[in-house]
């Protein structure tokens, strides 16, 4: 008999181990439910526990799988408690939580299914909190933790259902840290991750309740996504998505309260998406939705909190709904609303920050709603509203940016309403509380990072741009410019960083500018300020702003004026010219070809008093562009100025019929049909306005008109629909597939009449109380306003065939050379280089807009050749833009007409790739440094502040956001020394810059040797390729010397085409793992 040998330490520490394995899973179930109470003392202990839980780690065995994972779990849980205490010190502790969970489930195996999942959750959490921080780089970072997750939960079996729902979560997760970016490359790409969510979610059981509940909320986000994308297609899929979720929500146990109130928050979101559309049906459609929104939470335990402020939240967002109406019964209406929404949040807990922000809400929404009824009683009112709001935020932590931003807020809105008080001590007074929300938007010196925060710039903006029309009021227009300049600084300085969200705002501030200039009598300003913000040579400028360009025409004219109406200085009018002529030039660039080129020569016309030139300047552009809608929408503009309200809506006509008779064979027809149907709505709200304020006073009575409004139904089915199909004067017959169009048009235009139809009568009453001359005037100029917002909106997005994107190329190209032919007569060699470089530029811009709209049928021969050439590159490395410019320029190669333009469609592929996969994240890294460097410049902290290098100043001047972007030289100039190292003459800073440059670089690429190592005998070769390529882009725009297609031949070789060094190919094998390649 063998005995065995015990060795009682081992014994001893297996029994420690097991015995502080215990002490760890109670501390982590006690903070659990700690965390679970959400309470600020509740969330403390949590982390409390969980740090006991992380101390007692340091006696487990991590080489035991499951003492790790308990060691990750109380670190994940740790960052969840964190997070839910949600200010600026934890979010950034969470953070730092999850990546410790992280570390430590990396070191797991795992192909264990459960391991898997856990590292997956932490990466989730972590995305969850980053995109609670809030700032552009947080949220890409949000988005890439997202993203891992994603990958994570791919590898496991989706078979299994709650592996199945995890993957949707982090998708949808992903989707809400994109929607937060708030761009539109973004809010499309949120769409698809929540689309990814849904597919996966439908492949689920969902006689399931938790399941059935989460598609719905799939839907839900898509909705939201998609509402904040703002065009009418876009808000009328928000509805549509909304509806989805409602209808799976009603399918599920409503006496359960957690489906009873995610129900009403899915009639809440539908609220909101049809709120944003604004015509009078559907603000009353929204209505109704938020009524249902209450009644089911007026079902809820009015005892649990979570219930109570959500019946209060809906009850605010139907006053908000009122509020839009603008009646003065709806405004009214809107005001009890929410005074329902702030006595019951006074029930609250309001030591709970967010129950405190909620009724400092709806006492600011209450302040904004007195206000819009415009008495001075209410007036009063609102003033005090705004005072209850403010004295409510004030006693939130304003080290949480949220609640600083919205303290800022309801100082505007008092700010506001005292303004609109207009006595000289109600303006002193909105100025002092403008002052107090700038220095509540200012960036605190310790979060420099915040800089770029939306919403901070957001507030800071308004309260600069209202100060300084406060102080116009209290007749100080110098003070006034200040201010507005200030604001309008800001919102550039947002723009450089590649921050275009408030670009609305910085249209409104701009305008506000120069009418400050004009106000203080120096129009001298005016053309320093108009090329400071619209000269593409100026950093951060916005030179494709139709809004800007008609503020600034519009107050170079005044200001031609002012200096004409004083005898001493009309001489100096002359001053103004030079300005005046280099904005046509930028407009021609920026606008040649387009519609709304059109739209602002024809408005610079009728100012001048030429009706007629106006309206032979948009009939040339029809004649041009015959099968573009928005040159109708135009047209209907210029008719609308002049009251003629029949002209207006048979151009509007055309427009709707060309969205439907030049539709790719590819479109989607339910959303060119949602198209179609917003223009029959407005056109039908015009025409129930007319039959009201044509009856006579006095004498119209609602029912009689009522009566005569259904024969809109019958101009609606038949003349309106019939127009659809009916030859357009001007452009080509190419009749559409009516039988295959009719049942979706009808579908729609049903659609649009029944809520019309419903809610007609309400109209009817609101247009008829208008019994002054004033009062219907201004109720029609909101109708044409809508409707302008409408149209501005409308085409964005549709898809175009082909021929509609070369007859767009041949005006354009005219325009463009027409605006600058005689410069470039006139110019020497070197000015008629300058010329042509920018007038490649502005052709490329408009390459890449128009190249953007082609459907993707009409690319796919050209797509299907290029995967046959690329391979593995096509299909896994390149990006959807790279793909389009890359077939687009296959296809023009095979048109004489547009082989020209093939060269821009290389560069503008090659220019997206370095941008966005080289020089863009290279930027992002150079800010992630800025807590640390501070303050410290690109140029001061590389020793290059005196740089007067062609090469250095451009890239210096990107990374410090002084450049929104990078053209496709010094992005090739930059690669190149990159990947030739050190040059002849390069000092150390240069050096340092390099190698900075290279290493980022390096870091960035799976494979990066390809592309930064290559053979000795191919770096010159494919340096040149890049160059003649740029060379290549400024000669196609060239008036005569149309490049030879020997040359094009040679530009598709070195992109795409030479198996060895084509640019792709090397590019390709660096964007991919070399795994990759087998």
């Amino acid at each position: 008999m063998v005995s065995a040998t015990i060795d009682f330490g081992q014994v001893a520490d297996a029994a420690r181990d097991e015995t502080a394995l215990k002490t760890c899973r109670t501390l982590i179930e006690r903070a659990a439910r700690l965390a679970e109470q959400g309470d600020p003392e509740s969330l403390a202990a949590a982390v409390a526990a969980y740090d006991e839980v992380i101390v007692l780690g340091a006696v487990l065995d991590l080489s035991a799988p499951e003492e790790r994972r308990e060691l990750a779990v109380a670190h994940n849980g740790k960052g969840i408690a964190l997070g839910k205490l949600a200010t600026p010190a934890t979010l950034g502790v969470a953070v730092d939580a999850y990546d410790e969970a992280i570390r430590l489930l990396r070191r797991l195996d795992l192909s264990v299914a459960q391991y898997r999942n856990d590292l997956a959750t932490a990466c989730s959490n972590k995305g969850t909190v980053l995109a609670a921080q809030g700032t552009p780089a947080a949220l890409a970072a949000a988005v890439d933790a997202h993203d891992e997750a994603i990958g994570l939960r791919r590898g496991l079996d989706l078979s299994v259902a709650k592996y199945r729902n995890a993957l949707a979560a982090a998708c949808s997760n992903k989707g809400n840290a994109l929607a937060a970016q708030g761009t539109p490359a973004a809010l499309a790409a949120a769409v698809a991750a929540h689309d990814e969510a849904i597919g996966l979610r439908r492949g689920l059981d969902l006689s399931v309740a938790e399941y059935r509940s989460d598609l719905a909320g799939a839907h839900t986000n898509k909705g939201i996504a998609l509402a904040a994308q703002g065009t009418p297609a876009a808000l009328a899929a928000a509805v549509a998505a909304h509806d989805e979720a409602i209808g799976l929500f009603q399918g599920l146990d409503l006496s359960v309260a957690e489906y009873r109130n995610a129900l009403a928050a899915a009639y809440t979101n539908k609220g909101i998406a049809l709120a944003a559309q604004g015509t009078p049906a559907a603000l009353a459609a929204a209505v109704d939705a938020h009524n249902e929104a209450i009644g089911l939470r007026r079902g809820l335990d009015p005892s649990v909190a979570e219930y109570h402020n959500a019946l209060a939240t809906a009850c605010s967002n139907k006053g908000n709904a009122l509020a839009a109406q603008g009646s003065p019964a709806a405004l009214a209406a809107a005001v009890d609303a929410y005074d329902e929404s702030i006595g019951l949040r006074r029930g609250l807990d309001l030591s709970v920050a967010e129950y405190r922000n909620d009724l400092a809400k709806a006492c600011s929404n209450k302040g904004n709603a007195l206000q819009a009824q415009g008495t001075p009683a209410a007036l009063a009112a609102a003033v005090d509203a705004h005072d209850e709001a403010i004295g409510l935020r004030r006693g939130l932590d304003l080290s949480v940016a949220e609640y600083r931003s919205d303290l800022a807020a309801a100082c505007l809105n008092k700010g506001n309403a005292l303004r609109a008080q207009g006595t000289p001590a109600a303006l002193a007074a909105a100025v002092d509380v403008y002052d107090e929300a700038i220095g509540l938007a200012a960036v605190p010196e310790d979060r420099p990072e915040d800089a770029l925060r939306i919403d901070r710039a957001e507030a800071e903006a308004k309260a600069f741009n209202n100060k300084a029309i406060a102080l116009l009021h209290l007749d100080d227009p110098m003070a006034a410019q200040d201010s507005a300049d200030e604001g309008l600084s800001r919102l550039r300085e947002l723009e450089s960083h590649g921050l275009y969200t408030l670009r609305p705002l910085r249209e409104i501030l701009f305008g506000v500018t120069l009418t400050c200039s004009l106000a203080a009598r120096q129009p001298q300003f005016l053309p320093e300020i108009i090329l400071e913000h619209l000269d593409p040579d100026q950093p951060g400028s916005a030179p494709a702003s139709a809004a800007m360009h008609r503020s600034a025409v519009n107050a170079l004219q005044q200001g031609m004026a002012q200096y004409l109406q004083t005898p001493r200085q009309s001489h100096r009018a002359a001053e103004l010219v030079p300005a005046a002529q280099r904005l046509a030039e930028i407009r021609a660039l920026y606008f040649g070809g387009t519609a709304e080129s059109a739209r602002m020569q024809a408005e610079d016309l009728e100012r001048r008093g030429d009706p007629d030139g106006a309206r032979r300047v948009l009939q040339d552009y029809l004649a041009a562009r015959p099968l573009d809608p928005e040159g109708r929408l135009a047209f209907a503009q210029f008719h609308a100025r002049r009251r003629d309200w029949t002209a207006a809506g048979l151009c509007r006509q055309d427009a709707a019929a060309l969205l439907v008779q030049q539709a790719p064979t590819d479109a989607d027809r339910a959303g060119i049909a949602t198209r179609v149907g917003w223009i029959a709505g407005l056109l039908l709200d015009r025409k129930l306005m007319t039959l009201a304020f044509d009856s006579p006073r006095g004498a119209a009575d609602t029912r009689g008109l009522l009566a005569q409004s259904d024969a809109l139904h019958a101009w609606l089915m038949r003349d309106f629909r019939d127009r659809l199909f009916a030859p357009i004067p001007g452009a080509p017959a190419d009749p559409p597939d009516r039988d295959g169009w009719l049942p979706v048009l009808d579908a729609e235009l049903d659609a649009v009449w029944v809520p019309f139809a419903e809610h007609r009568q309400g109209t009817l009453d609101a247009w008829l109380a208008r019994a002054d001359r004033q009062a219907r005037e201004q109720a029609g100029q909101d109708l044409e306003s809508m409707t302008l917002a409408m149209q501005r909106t409308l085409v964005a997005g549709l898809p175009v065939r082909w021929s509609g994107f070369a007859e767009a190329l041949a005006h354009t190209w005219t325009e463009i050379w027409s605006a600058r032919s005689q410069a470039w007569r006139a110019a020497d060699p070197a000015g008629r280089e300058r010329i042509e470089s920018e007038i490649g530029t502005a052709l490329a811009y408009r390459v890449a807009e128009e190249s953007g709209k082609v459907a993707d049928g009409e690319l796919a021969e050209a797509c299907g050749r290029l995967r046959d050439l690329l391979g593995r590159v096509w299909d896994q490395a390149l990006a959807d833009p790279e793909r389009r410019f890359l077939a687009m320029a296959l296809r023009c190669l095979g048109e004489d007409g547009l082989a020209r333009y093939a060269g821009l469609e290389l560069g503008l592929a090659v220019e997206w790739s370095l941008g966005h996969r080289l020089f863009a994240p290279l930027r992002a890294h150079w800010r992630a440094g800025a807590p640390e460097r501070g303050a410290v410049k690109a140029a001061e902290y590389f020793g290059l502040a005196q740089a007067k290098r062609d090469i250095a100043v451009p890239l210096l001047g990107f990374l410090d956001g002084q450049r929104g972007q990078l053209d496709l030289g010094p992005m090739v100039a930059w690669l190149q020394k990159a990947i030739t190292g050190l040059s002849p003459g390069e000092t150390p800073a240069e050096r340092q810059l390099r190698e900075f440059v290279r290493g980022v670089m390096a870091a960035l690429l799976p494979n990066p040797a390809p592309l930064l190592a290559p053979a000795p005998l191919v770096r010159v070769p494919r340096a040149q390729a890049l160059e003649d390529l740029r060379k290549l882009r400024n000669d196609c725009a060239h008036p005569n010397e149309v490049p030879t297609r020997e040359r094009l031949d040679g530009a598709w070789a070195s992109v795409v085409a030479d198996e060895a060094d084509a640019f792709y190919r090397y590019f390709g094998l660096a964007l991919l793992a070399p795994d990759a390649w087998g």
